[in-house]
């Protein structure tokens, strides 16, 4: 799933399974200072 598409917040587990890596690790927003880092290497 890209980055873009998501539109809920807090993130559901089908979304964080989905989620895509890119060039350079990135973080993904929940809320409540609660991300998740999604690494490029996946």
């Amino acid at each position: 799933m890209k980055r873009a598409e998501i539109k809920r917040r807090p993130l559901s587990d089908i979304v964080l399974a989905s989620l895509e890596p890119d060039i350079k690790e990135y973080r993904e927003q929940d809320g409540n200072g609660l991300y998740f880092r999604v690494k490029a290497d996946g």
